[in-house]
């Protein structure tokens, strides 16, 4: 099925949840926010949430550095 990833359409599987597209991208989990629908999905809540066709998924990781 198909979303739009950090404003790319993009193809992941059915039923595929937020921390799945996390894990398939390599993002380590820490320091991320992630905004489905314009939504803040808390990291709790990211091993529960399923995507559905055309979904808008934000992945933001923050970054230190000087």
């Amino acid at each position: 099925m198909k979303i739009n990833l950090n404003g790319t359409s993009t193809s992941v599987d059915q039923n595929s949840l937020i921390s799945s597209v996390i894990k398939n991208l390599k993002f380590s989990d820490n320091g991320l926010v992630t905004l489905l629908n314009e939504n803040i999905i808390p990291k709790e809540k990211r091993n529960n949430t399923i995507l559905n066709e055309n979904d808008s998924l934000e992945i933001i990781s923050f970054v230190s550095g000087g």
